[in-house]
């Protein structure tokens, strides 16, 4: 039985889809070209809120083809171009088919249901373009690579989150690849910064309640892209304490970072458990018959009855255009580091100075911000919109940090601004910023789990590679005692990170002190509480050192050294010494 991505005239059982019957069908009348935009018509239904480029992909489809199949379907009224931003772009133009199609495809037996395609949840993808993109690429993309492959694509579309049955809890979409005798169902999950703990660790306990009642789960794969190797450690973390019980699968979660956005077939994805890193071919699950309790929209459809031709637009009012990809980062700033100025603004959003001012002024006048003695605050208004624009559920609490104006918060502040515009201006990313508490992670040690929360974390991205940094900032109150607890903290989580031997991510231990006598005593509480192993990973320096030279400057000293390095220094074997 050869498996197809079908158009909606699908049969089939048993987990699978199958081509179009041989029966005459109305599908089999249609001229060439309208089987092509049918085709591309059931693509916005599976992937609503896509690009052409995504459409392409998941069809298997020369792009050209495609953008002519959307405009005369567009023509038609059957499908509709919006445009939505992300935090990189102004304008992407992506499609959604019309509620007559919908409709249409309801009626034919498709498990609408089991996709996002409520007006509600179709604006909220509008809104969040961010995320709303980042799943299409990675269902595309998957479709593609399978394909290239030699596989072949019985299903992939996105999925509604919190759908009932088989389903993993949370994942956006779902692929199901058909070799020569086997198949496998990948689901996919992309993480967020703005995910707190808890909903990980809510998660994390519902996929191992479903295998723990559904054994046969463990077949499927979830693939769990996540910003930072931070996050992904956490993932490991709550996935093991939840699983640890005899007679329950090992949960079949791979994860990697951002990169397997676009290239997930390239990408290196690792277990859960320690369980091992490899290639997504390599680790694919084959089982012999995908589960019956896949959800799978078109497995029992037929080919729709499409409605009457209508004017483009007519009785549809789409939504308001969302904000530009400044404005986005702008706000995005403002709730992740309330009471930042201007120029820190700036640098923390990636935007210049001049058009951060438009901006802040703008919003200002919107209601979305307002500026007290040069320090910029999300309003309540502004606040709601950057929700929809993250995609974080309007009654989710604490989520972002309150605004805070002691000086220990404006420095700390101020040092993240600058290492932010330091690393662009080296030619890096900045993948994460945090500020606490929202930089509280969790660890098992001696059978409990503990809790640690630096002032600050970063991860960036240099050279090519991901560097994770922690941040303690003393303005001289914290007593050596006090460190020493600290510290004793940061032990228990290297330790935790070094659970299967080879850490999932080694972040850097950044301290900044008041002056160089305050940065001795801090590197003596250092050696006596901390492994000689881990010393290494944490590195001093002070205020003034930090003013004149900056975070990427030669300012860093590691404990029991004498000269000071630049932040990335002896990093990488090539990497030459500072010169003190």
């Amino acid at each position: 039985m050869r498996a197809v991505l079908s158009d909606g005239d699908s049969r089939g059982g048993a987990g699978t889809v199958t081509d179009a019957p041989t029966a005459p069908s109305d599908l089999e009348r249609l001229k060439p070209w309208e089987r092509h935009d049918r085709r591309v018509l059931a693509g916005t239904v599976r992937l609503p809120a896509a690009a052409a480029e995504h459409l392409a992909d998941l069809l298997g489809m020369p792009l050209p083809d495609v953008e002519a199949a959307l405009q005369r379907l567009a023509r038609r009224g059957w499908a509709r171009e919006e445009m939505v931003s992300t935090e990189r772009e102004d304008v992407v133009r992506v499609w959604l088919p019309s509620q007559g199609v919908l409709a249409a495809y309801e009626a034919a037996g498709v498990q609408v249901d089991a996709l996002p395609l409520a007006t509600q949840r179709l604006q909220a993808l509008l809104w969040d373009g961010t995320g709303t993109l980042a799943a299409a690429r990675i269902i595309s993309r998957l479709a593609r690579g399978a394909r290239e492959r030699g596989l072949t694509v019985a299903e992939a579309c996105r999925l509604r989150q919190g759908i009932e049955g088989a389903a993993f809890a949370g994942a956006q979409g779902i692929v199901v690849l058909v070799g020569e005798d086997w198949c496998t169902p990948i689901f996919v999950l992309v993480d967020r910064q703005e995910r707190l703990p808890r909903q990980r660790q809510a998660l994390a306990r519902a996929w191992t309640r479903l295998l723990s009642e559904m054994p046969v789960m463990a077949g499927a794969m979830l693939l769990l892209v996540t910003p930072s190797y931070e996050e992904m450690d956490q993932w490991d973390m709550y996935l093991s304490t939840s699983w640890g019980r005899r007679g329950v699968p090992l949960p079949p979660v791979y994860m990697a970072t951002a990169g397997a956005l676009s290239r997930p077939w390239e990408a290196l994805w690792t277990r859960v458990e320690g369980r091992g890193t490899a290639r997504l071919y390599a680790t694919l699950h084959r089982l012999g018959q995908a589960p019956l309790s896949l959800p799978l929209p078109f497995r029992q459809a037929r080919a729709p009855a499409l409605p009457p031709w209508t004017p483009p637009g007519s009785g549809e009012r789409p939504p308001a255009m969302p904000p530009g990809a400044g404005r986005r980062r702008v706000l995005a700033v403002l709730l992740r580091h309330p009471g930042s100025t201007t120029a820190e603004v700036a640098a923390l959003a990636g935007t210049t100075p001049e058009e951060t001012g438009r901006v802040l002024e703008a919003m200002d006048r919107e209601g979305l911000a307002r500026g007290v003695e040069g320090r910029w605050t999300a309003t309540s208004q502004g606040e709601r919109l950057g929700r929809r624009l993250l995609g974080v559920p309007i009654g989710a609490k604490r989520v972002f940090p309150a605004p805070s104006f002691l000086p220990h918060q404006l420095e700390l502040r101020a040092f993240l601004a600058r290492l932010a515009r330091e690393v662009r201006a080296a030619g890096g990313r900045v993948a994460a910023l945090r500020e606490a508490p929202l930089t509280a992670r969790e660890f098992a040690e001696d059978g409990r789990v503990r809790r640690l929360v630096p002032d600050a974390s970063a991860a960036v991205v240099i050279g090519g590679r991901m560097v994770h940094l922690l941040v303690e900032w003393d303005r001289g109150t914290t007593g050596d005692g006090r460190w020493r607890q600290k510290l004793r903290g940061y032990v228990g989580y290297y330790r935790h990170l070094l659970r299967y031997g080879r850490p999932l991510y080694w972040p850097l231990l950044l301290v900044v002190a008041p002056d160089g006598t305050r940065e001795e005593a801090i590197a003596r509480a250092a050696t006596e509480v901390m492994p000689g192993g881990m010393l290494a990973a944490v590195r001093t320096t002070n205020m003034l050192a930090l003013e004149s030279r900056g975070p990427l400057g030669q300012v860093w000293r590691e404990v029991g050294g004498e000269r000071r390095w630049g932040l990335f220094a002896g990093l990488w074997p090539h990497e030459e010494a500072g010169d003190g």
